[in-house]
This record gives structure tokens, sequence and C-alpha cells, in this order.
């Protein structure tokens, strides 16, 4: 391929500062794209990965969390009625009431309660045999077939989970329960709720400022919003969420009440900030309590980095050029300055002056065409002083004749 008449044009210097150049910055700007791209696709790997444990985390913590705040109500409302029980007894012992009367009023209060919102406390004997319960079907039969109920009879005091079908009821349903003993009565009173209806037992006070303390980045942080995007735990947002846009008009908060778990990618703008960021997020359901757990980091405090590496590139880019460039202009002058030295003692000789030499300047390419060019001019030197000789001897023997 011919080289274009202007490139062919240009000294030997410049064609080699301009190719040099062009051929460093088309290398150092592939390099950098190269591992620019690594390094975010790097970052960005390892950031939803750390994002998702993370969120899977918050998960085990809140389920955690809200496992200790339900045993805890449970406890509170088993001791409460052992309590009442305890009170409604002495009465008996005072001889306030008849033991007939004592009991039939402690029952009455333990079935009076609701737990959550169908939940109730009921009592069974040493035997596992109902005593109270609001399912009359149920009271006076034994349910030691019962794992759950057996063990209850039998420990007497404790927190348990078991799946339970009251007779109107299609299907066994989770549970939870909390147990105590009256020894006088030979009562074990428990209250129970169902798993569904536990999100009425917990108490968000108990994990909430464990979560608004997490912090991804600078700026990252997690949420927790229900099904109906009611804001359950967020630094900023109070209220309903469902109608929250992002800057690009994307309804963040419907996406993840849809798809239950996944990724995020959008554009945020919290309360007192000026513009909106980019953010990435992972989501997740927590079926038992009916809430989606949310954590978001703001993708411009990982990829710090990636705009360190850009600028360091940058910089190495320009030191590498303006290295190349006095690297081109050493090498082009080494190689000029002898042609155009060469070139400057043709043009003398050209006008008559036949002693001008070449210095000596190695055994290279150059240095043969330099001495090549001094043998070229001793010859063409010792030829012309022969002509004049010849010259002068036929000027010599024409002026003897």
């Amino acid at each position: 391929m011919r080289m274009p008449k202007s490139i062919a044009n240009l000294k030997i210097k410049s064609r080699l500062i301009l190719f040099y150049s062009l051929f460093s910055i088309a290398i150092f700007i592939a390099a950098s794209l190269l591992i620019y791209y690594q390094v975010r696709a790097y970052i960005t790997k390892r950031l939803y990965s750390e994002l998702e444990k993370t969120t899977h985390l918050i998960v085990e913590m809140v389920d955690t969390s809200a496992q200790i705040s339900i045993k805890n109500h449970l406890r509170a409302i088993a001791q409460t009625n052992l309590e009442i029980v305890n009170y409604i007894y002495s009465r008996y012992l005072m001889g306030e009431l008849e033991e007939k009367e004592a009991k039939e009023m402690a029952k009455e209060i333990l079935l009076s309660q609701v737990v959550g919102k169908t939940g109730y406390v009921y009592a069974v004997d040493s035997n596992a045999v109902a005593l109270i319960h609001p399912e009359d079907g149920i009271v006076g039969k034994s349910w030691a077939h019962h794992t759950f109920v057996k063990e209850m009879s039998e420990i007497k005091k404790g927190y348990s989970e078991y799946f339970w079908r009251n007779p109107e009821e299609p299907e066994p349903l989770p549970k939870a329960q909390f147990y105590t003993y009256f020894q006088p009565w030979d009562w074990v009173i428990s209250a129970t709720s169902y798993r569904s209806e536990f999100v009425n037992l917990v108490n968000i006070d108990d994990f909430k400022d464990k979560i608004l303390n997490l912090k991804f980045g600078e700026r990252g942080y997690a949420t927790v919003f229900d099904s109906n995007a009611e804001a359950i735990i967020h630094p900023f947002v109070e209220g309903n969420m469902l109608e929250e846009m992002d800057e690009q008009g994307q309804a963040v908060i419907r996406q993840v009440l849809t798809n239950k778990n996944g990724k995020l990618d959008y554009l945020w703008k919290n309360p007192g900030e000026k513009e909106a960021s980019h953010k990435i997020g992972i989501y997740h359901y927590i079926e038992d309590y009916d809430w989606y757990v949310v954590s978001t980091v703001y993708s411009r405090d990982f990829f710090q980095p990636l705009t360190y590496i850009g600028n360091v590139f940058f910089a190495v880019t320009f030191l590498f050029v303006f290295a190349i460039i006095l690297l081109s202009v050493w090498l082009g002058s080494s190689i000029s300055k002898p042609i155009e030295t060469l070139t400057e003692h043709f043009n003398k000789c050209a006008k008559g002056n036949y002693q001008e030499r070449m210095p000596d300047i190695g055994t290279n390419e150059i240095g043969q065409l330099s001495t090549g060019f001094n043998v070229f001019m001793d010859a063409l030197e010792a030829e012309i002083a022969d002509r004049k000789t010849a010259q002068q001897a036929l000027k010599d023997s024409e002026d003897i004749h």
C-alpha cells in the first residue's frame, strides 16, 4: 500500500514522531478501555454479590429479630395470664371465691383475649387433655397424639412452632406459641398465633435501629416495606411509597412488589438532594411477614476506584506519549542529521568543493553510506586529478608542436 503523498513528503523525524505517537496513543487507549471495562465488570459483579449477601443477612436479621419479638410478645401474654390466674387463685385461697367459680372466672378471662388477629389463649393439663380452648369440640379431649401438645404438657414452659387446623379451616397453618405452667390447677397456659399474623406481633423498634445503621458505601442504605408499599423502615420516607417514581419515570416500588425478588437499576433523588444519582439494589420478599427488604447503594460510591484508575491511565498515557515523542525526536535526529549532513556535502560537491568528507559515524547503514560517499569522493577527486594531469600533458604537447 502506497503511503499518502502528504505523509511521504514529511521528514523522517516528523514521520517517526507522528507514527510512534499515534501508535502509542492507540495502544494505551485500547489497553485502558480493556482494563477499565474488565475492572468495572469485576466491581459490578462483586458489588451485586456483596449486596446479595448483605440483603440475605438483613432478611435473616429481620426474621430473627421478628422471631425474638414474637417470642417475647407471646411470653408476655402467657406470663400475664399466669399472673391473672394466680391472682384469682389467691382470692380462692382467701375464701372470696369457690374453686369452681375461680376456675370459671379464669377461663372466661383467658378466652376473652385475642392474640394478633385471630390467635388465642388456651390450656391443657399434664396429660395433654384440652381444658380451655375457644373451640368447644376440642375441650375435654386428649391431644397427646400431637407432638407439640405432648411436648408442652411434659415440659410445661417454653416456646414452639407447629402446624394446626381448626375445624372450620381447610388445611393446617403454621403457628407459634409460648406456654407456662400453673401448678395448683395443673394448667399449661399457652398464648398462640398464626404465622401469617406474626407481623401484628412484631415490635419494629426491636430492630429498626440495626437496619437504619447499616450503610453501603457512603450513602447506601436498607429499607423495609410491606405489600401495600407502606414504609416500615426507611431513613427518609414515611407513609406509602407505591407511587414513588425514579427520575426516569420508572415505578421502582411497583417493580419490587411485582417481582418479589431481584435487582434494581435506577436514578433516585432523596429529599434534600439537588440531583438524582444512579443506584443499584437487591430486594427479597419475606413471606412470613409479607415484607420486602431492599438494599441499595449509589454506584458512584463503589465505582470511584474506576475514576482513579482512569486518571492514572490518562497520566501514564500522557507521560508515555511525551517520552515517545522525545524518543522519536532523538531517534529521528540520529537518523536524519547524518543524512542532512550527507546531503549538505553532496550540495557542496556539486558546487565544485570535492574535498568534502563525511566524519566516521559507525558501521550502520548510514555509516556505510557515509563511507561510500567518502570512497566515491576520493575516487572522483583522483579521477579529476588524473584528468587535469592528462589535460596538462596534452596542452604541453601541443605547445611543443
